[in-house]
Formats: structure tokens, sequence, C-alpha cells
């Protein structure tokens, strides 16, 4: 179930709201509940047959009082305080990282991974000290995908690479840590889309990175990828880039990718780049 259901489902029977604003979640909770409250402009109006009925819908759903119901992070934290699991706030590879190792690697002290391992670990159970290569990819296909990554990569990066997936939700918390514990000497790289989206959140993740080695893979021979671009998507993202330019932290090395998405009008993703097996170049951010 949305979490933004029961955050609001909740705040209503606690304040024993009589209306609230007609939003998205609130025209889901209608629906969900089955609600035929009445609405006025920009609110639906509650009545206490309303709020009676919210609050058992959900108090079934979780198994246990609404009101006093706090939300855990995670499903066996939820399984001590309520009967439904899936009202954690997190899904279960939100938490962890996902990763694969171009070589054979120890992840902790008892645990190896191979490479033609996906492995997903919280990095407090990650052994940093001896990664001198972590390459942050952008869409988690990439790990499945492994062997096309592997094909297109510059040669300084398939020795004692790590290949970790950016994440999402918590996993990303994850990733900023992981920055935090790796070695002063480790070097890291970005393989994101070459494109306006990619390039944001490429200076976005410089800002949390104090190391010296740093640098990001783009396509090697441009004219290569000129009938891979997705000229719908350059369009749609042409304010960001345009935004993106002006912005005041804007890396310079980044500002000069910029340049080169604005004058060949280029939009490409990464699935492209390793399925059509363009190879991919080194620059230092």
């Amino acid at each position: 179930m949305d979490q933004r259901l029961l955050v609001l489902a909740r705040k209503i029977i606690k304040l024993r709201l009589n209306k609230i604003s007609i939003t998205k979640t609130a025209i889901k909770l209608r629906s969900e509940v089955g609600l035929s409250c009445a609405r006025a402009k920009n609110f639906y109006l509650l009545t206490p047959v309303d709020i009676k009925e919210i609050e058992n819908h959900f108090s079934d759903y979780l198994g246990s009082d609404l009101v006093k119901y706090q939300q855990q992070n995670h499903r066996c934290e939820a399984s001590l305080v309520t009967l439904n699991e899936k009202s954690a706030k997190y899904g279960v590879f939100e938490s962890v990282l996902s990763m694969r190792f171009i070589t054979e690697s120890s992840i902790n002290n008892i645990v190896k991974s191979t490479s033609n391992a996906v492995i997903s670990v919280s990095v407090d159970d990650l052994e940093v000290t001896h990664i001198k290569r972590l390459l942050v990819v952008e869409n988690s296909e990439l790990l499945i995908r492994f062997n096309l990554v592997v094909d297109v990569l510059p040669s300084d990066w398939l020795n004692e690479t790590v290949v970790v997936y950016r994440g999402h939700g918590t996993s990303q918390r994850q990733l900023k840590k992981l920055f935090t514990k790796l070695p002063e000497d480790a070097e890291v790289g970005f393989f994101f889309d070459y494109d306006f989206a990619g390039f944001r959140m490429i200076n976005d993740f410089l800002g949390q990175l104090a190391l010296q080695k740093v640098s990001v893979l783009i396509p090697n021979c441009l004219k290569s990828i000129v009938k891979l671009s997705n000229h719908v998507n350059y369009a749609a993202q042409y304010k960001l880039g345009r935004d993106l330019e002006v912005a005041k932290n804007l890396n310079y090395s980044i500002g000069t990718c910029l340049s080169d998405l604005f004058a060949s009008q280029f939009a490409v993703t990464q699935e492209a780049l390793i399925a059509h097996r363009v190879p991919l170049k080194a620059i230092a951010l």
C-alpha cells in the first residue's frame, strides 16, 4: 500500500479532520476506503461516519490500531507491531547496495564475490579498504547485462573495479555513506545516460565526494552515436540542460560535455551505448 495513504489516514483520525485538500493521495484514499464524502471547492468534507470508516479500514489492513501504529523501516520490524509486513517504509532492496565485481573480490572477511554474481549488501557489511576503483552506473539493467558493460569499458577500468548501481530510496544514502568510507587513493567513475539528466545527477553526486580522482565515462567517438540519439528525450530535457549550464556549482568538464550535447542534440541511454558496443573513455572531473 502507498505509505502516503497511511500517513494521511492517521492524520485524519488523530486530528479528527472534517475536511482535507483534494490531492492525488486524498483521491486515492477516497477510492480505497469507498467513501461517498461531499466536496466543497478544493476540499473533501468528512463526516464522523467517514472518519470511522477510514479508521476501521486501515486498522484492519494493519492488524493493529492505526492511531498507535508507528511505521517501521523494514519488514521484519514491521512484523513485530502489525500483521502486515508490507506496511514497512522501505522495500527490501532499497536499503542495500547492488553491485558486481569485474574480478573476484572480498566483500567481507567471510564472503567472496565472483564476477558472475550480483551482490546486494549493506555498506556496513562491505569491506571497502580493498576498493581501488568504484564505477557508479545509473540503471540497474547494467548489472544484469554485465558482459556488455565490460566490453565497452576503457582498459584502465577492467582491473579491480567494483560496479555499483546508484540506487533509489535509502540505497542512495548507502551510496553516499560508501563514498565517505572509500580509501583516499580510490578512484570513482560515473557511467550514466549521455544526456542532460544524466549529467545533472553526476554533477549533484560530485558535491558528496572529497576524493581527488573522479571521472565520467562517455562515448569515445561522438560520431558513432549520432543515430542512437533520442531527439524526443533531447527536447524534453532541453530546459534542464540550459538550467544546468548556468548552475553555480557546475563542474568544468561536465560543462564541456553539455556543449557537445547541445551542439549535436544528443540524448543517448546507457542501454543503447552498451547494446551497440560503443567504446567508452574516461575524462577527469
